[in-house]
């Protein structure tokens, strides 16, 4: 990131709340580990103020990197197999009845 530094910023926000803030001459790796399931929203701005140029003026994010979730594993097991796609036509057809399914654990 290139930037006026403490004017200019680059500003990384989870579910709303600010995560990373950066300005000036900056560059390196930043992790972040979530602490709750489910869905959230990463917003990334850049913000530059009126009152002077320095740097660049760019800030960039690369390589983000989701570690410990695999696509399609809809009931958590770490596997991809037919009981994820029982788990997703099960949710669809719930959803559509309004109804919910319970499973029998044996």
């Amino acid at each position: 990131m290139s930037s006026e530094n403490n004017y200019d910023w680059l500003i990384a926000t989870l579910d709303g709340t600010e995560i990373l803030k950066k300005s000036g001459e900056d560059s390196g790796s930043y992790e972040y580990t979530f602490t709750t399931n489910g869905t959230h929203t990463i917003v990334v701005k850049y913000t530059k103020n009126d009152n002077g140029n320095s740097g660049n003026d760019y800030g960039k994010i690369y390589n983000i990197k989701l570690d410990g979730y695999i696509i399609g594993d809809a009931n958590d097991d770490s596997v991809v197999d037919i009981a994820d796609v029982t788990e997703i036509v099960n949710a669809i057809l719930d959803s559509n009845t309004g109804t919910t399914t319970q499973q029998d654990t044996k």
